[in-house]
């Protein structure tokens, strides 16, 4: 015959404690994460941007402000801008209201600006008018004007960390790309004909110096 423990009461402590089963367990339930708070929190995380932020009109009636990733693939990481577009030409033949970011021939007339990290604030730079491509486009910006200075505008706190951590990421990528670059220097450097002409000729050197001293310890 087995031997059956002895039931509980609610109220009966549990052994080394001084609370009764009740309490313990509101005090678990308490210290339990909030799965609802936990799910809102990823789903803020990996919140998509407005329709409208990731979309280039292919005509506008009135200034635009986007952020732009300027340079050469090639030649660079290149550099994350904000840029006032002022005008847009489609390419010949397209109708469609949107451009693609693949698109290399549709031109961006835009102004450059000068930003302040720690502020947000924008001014257009004074080189004027640039010319650019919808492939340097990466998204829509919020601009208000900075007060009564019409020449001067404001990033919205959302847009400004967008451009913020942007940037980090392309200083993260231009540091790794200068990295590979002095290595590539380096192996070029050490496979290169005239280091291995150089290391010839001091290897034959060494040889002929070695068979001298030979030749002076028989003599």
């Amino acid at each position: 015959m087995q031997a059956r423990a002895p039931e509980t009461s609610p109220s009966t402590p549990r052994k080394g404690s001084g609370q009764p089963v009740d309490d313990v367990e509101a005090a678990e339930e308490k210290d339990a994460p909030d799965h609802g708070q936990v799910r809102r929190r990823y789903e803020d995380l990996f919140e998509g941007l407005p329709p409208l932020k990731n979309s280039l009109p292919s005509m506008t009636t009135e200034p635009l402000a986007a952020l732009l990733l300027q340079g050469d693939p090639s030649k660079g990481v290149g550099t994350i801008e904000v840029a006032i577009i002022d005008r847009i030409v489609p390419r010949a033949g397209w109708s469609a209201p949107f451009l693609h970011r693949s698109d290399t021939t549709s031109e961006l007339h835009v102004r450059l600006c000068d930003v302040s990290e720690g502020s947000g604030t924008c001014q257009p730079r004074r080189e004027g008018v640039v010319v650019l491509c919808p492939c340097h486009f990466v998204c829509m910006l919020e601009l208000e004007r900075n007060g009564m200075d019409v020449a001067r505008y404001k990033l919205s706190a959302d847009d400004l960390e967008r451009y913020r951590s942007m940037r980090r990421v392309l200083s993260g990528l231009r540091t790794h790309q200068r990295a590979l670059g002095d290595i590539g220097d380096l192996n070029c450097d050490l496979n290169s004909p005239q280091q291995h002409t150089e290391r010839k000729v001091g290897s034959e050197g060494r040889k002929r110096r070695g068979r001298r001293a030979n030749k002076k310890g028989v003599a």
